[in-house]
């Protein structure tokens, strides 16, 4: 089982193009299309009837909806989007911040003056002003836009990990529901045969057989009923756990289209599991997220280095007394006070 998972990991380039994804690195290697062939079927059958909410859908609509539908591919393209905002601040972190204010005071009744004199008046005040704050660090301006670069890159390759991780658990859920829909149709199948054997036995003469075999005929065809039901469950269960992953309704039932002895081929039989240990390492993102990730620290240690070697650039517009130079604002006074003895 763990080969079969490994070939299966393997192929997964050649199923996600087919499915619809973009990769964040081309693959040269995954040449070969996507065979999916329906064989003679070994046995007649009939497909079972859907009880209840039947949603029919087939492997390559299913495969489509990852894309669409499932929760952590949402997930990890917000984070791409985080990762583009956080680049764009560091390349932009050493233009300077502006602040510009307002301020309206009024006064209206009695007041004391530094003398200790009350009296009264009404005067207003209006000021405006603006300042220029900016810390320009070249270590910063140099090396964050660089390591910021390379978190974007370990986003994409984890929107593609995603992807792989979405695909590979709606394909088995997929497989899932065909093979407990195919189990379902042989219990039906054993259940009928059964019933006929539990007929042919209660009409077989009394001399011929004894009775204790239709009683076995009959508890068999019991066993048989049940195994039905089990099979149902099963069915519902796996149609549920595939309708998890696509966020589908999930009181329906899925109803593959294809019939259960389809064969889906992604890789070669003739192909040798040492030949694709080297196109299995060079396709998963996982390794090209984690190679990023270094090279973003790489540049934060270079950041680091440098920091105490070159001197920061400081511009203050705020201060208190006396102003800052890179300050500036305007102030005027309206009404004429009052005075009062």
């Amino acid at each position: 089982m763990n080969r079969v998972r490994i070939l299966v990991a393997m192929a997964f380039p050649i199923l996600l193009s087919q499915a619809g994804f973009a990769s964040a690195q081309p693959n040269h290697d995954a040449t070969r299309p996507l065979e999916i062939t329906t064989p003679k079927p070994p046995v007649p059958w009939t497909p079972p009837t859907a009880r209840g909410n039947a949603l029919p859908i087939n492997l390559p609509t299913a495969l489509k909806l990852v894309n669409a539908r499932a929760m952590d591919i949402a997930i990890a393209s917000q984070r791409i989007q985080q990762a583009n905002a956080q680049h764009e601040q560091a390349k932009y972190a050493w233009l300077p911040t502006v602040t510009v204010g307002v301020d309206y005071l009024r006064h209206d009744g009695k007041i004391q003056d530094v003398g200790g004199t009350v009296f009264s008046t009404s005067k207003s005040s209006f000021m405006a002003g603006a300042g220029v704050n900016a810390i320009f660090t070249p270590a910063d301006a140099i090396f964050a836009p660089l390591a910021a670069r390379q978190v974007v890159r370990a986003r994409v390759a984890d929107f593609d990990a995603a992807a792989n991780n979405s695909t590979l658990a709606v394909a088995e859920a997929y497989f899932n529901v065909q093979q407990a829909r195919g189990e379902l149709v042989g219990a039906e199948v054993a259940a009928k045969h059964a019933e006929e054997l539990v007929r042919r036995a209660e009409k077989l003469a009394q001399g011929l057989v004894p009775p204790v075999e239709a009683v076995r005929a009959r508890a068999d065809f019991a066993t048989r009923k049940q195994a039905v039901h089990a099979m149902l469950e099963r069915w519902q269960i796996a149609s549920a756990d595939l309708g998890r992953i696509l966020r589908l309704d999930p009181a329906a039932l899925i109803d593959p289209l294809e019939p259960p002895h389809l064969r889906v081929a992604l890789l070669s039989v003739d192909e040798a599991v040492d030949a694709l240990i080297p196109v299995g390492l060079r396709n998963r993102p996982e390794l090209a997220s984690q190679q990023a990730l270094i090279e973003a620290t790489l540049r934060r240690l270079q950041q680091e280095r440098i920091r105490p070697l070159i001197p920061s650039l400081v511009l203050k517009g705020a201060g208190a007394n006396p102003p800052a130079a890179f300050s500036g604002g305007a102030f005027m006074s309206f009404g004429r006070p009052r005075y009062r003895r």
